[in-house]
């Protein structure tokens, strides 16, 4: 039965492509074929944790990579949770106008020049010098 699955997703693709789109299409095919995309699966909460252990310049790539990474990416979970080191009612005004992101980049980079802050966010060439 399992190997029927297949050949009948081959032989309807038209109509399960047109019915359910071609990225269900395509995705329900890679599964039957063993193609399993792991990252996927994890929940949205699981992956903001892993994303805090990456470096701003890693994060804006990462974010490049799929619409569920950009929106992660872009959370305001994510941000404000790596500006909570600076969290004060003028950081989060300012947060609330420009966004965390902008937050964070703007006050890191300010550390990063001052020789504070490793993870330098606004410029990746810094250690070509």
């Amino acid at each position: 039965m399992a190997s029927l699955l297949p050949d009948i997703l081959f032989e309807t693709s038209d109509l399960v492509g047109l019915v359910f789109g071609s990225q269900i299409l395509e995705y329900t095919l890679g599964l039957c074929e063993g193609r399993f995309d792991y990252l996927e699966r994890l929940s949205d909460k699981l992956l903001l944790k892993v994303l805090s252990y990456l470096s701003y310049q890693d994060i804006c790539l990462l974010s490049q990579t799929s619409h569920r990474f950009r929106k992660l990416c872009d959370s305001r979970e994510l941000w404000e949770q790596r500006c909570s080191d600076a969290l004060t009612p003028d950081i989060e005004m300012l947060a609330d106008r420009f966004g965390w992101k902008r937050v964070y980049a703007t006050l890191y980079q300010t550390e990063a020049q001052s020789g504070g802050e490793p993870d330098s966010p606004m410029s990746i060439d810094e250690d070509k010098e």
